[in-house]
């Protein structure tokens, strides 16, 4: 709780102090937690654990990539760079937790899970397409 608290406090006096925090220690802290809980998980859970653990780990791959970008070049970090396919390949595992973790609760074939995960994940992602990339102002 103090250290959320310490967080919240790091935003609101200095947002580049607050990013650089949690790029090299918050980050790398939820994914050693995560594998420590993946230590102790057995089963189908195990394998969510260590997803969601590497998922962090290529979270806080692309953090520390950022902020070293930034630290370098303020200016690279505005376009396309090594932190964004960080951030790109941190899906695949979260995507794959949450599949394992549908499969492992629901005890349904996962064939199934698959098409209704990929039909939320098209009406998501045309949502956000519309929003972020059409523009907000041509929804009506």
């Amino acid at each position: 709780m103090a250290i959320a608290l310490a967080m919240a406090v790091l935003v609101f006096v200095d947002n580049d102090a607050a990013n650089t925090v949690i790029a090299l220690v918050a980050a790398p802290a939820v994914a050693a937690l995560l594998g420590r809980r993946a230590a102790r998980a057995v089963g189908p859970m195990r394998t969510v654990w260590l997803l969601l653990m590497t998922h962090m780990l290529l979270l806080a791959a692309g953090d520390a990539s950022e902020q070293l970008l930034r630290w370098i070049d303020d200016t690279a970090v505005r376009t396309v760079s090594m932190a964004d396919l960080f951030y790109l390949l941190a899906y695949l595992p979260l995507i794959m937790a949450i599949v394992r973790l549908a499969a492992a609760l629901a005890q349904t074939r996962v064939p199934d899970l698959l098409i209704d995960a990929a039909a939320v994940a098209v009406v998501a992602g045309l949502g956000i397409w519309q929003v972020l990339v059409v523009g907000p102002g041509t929804l009506a």
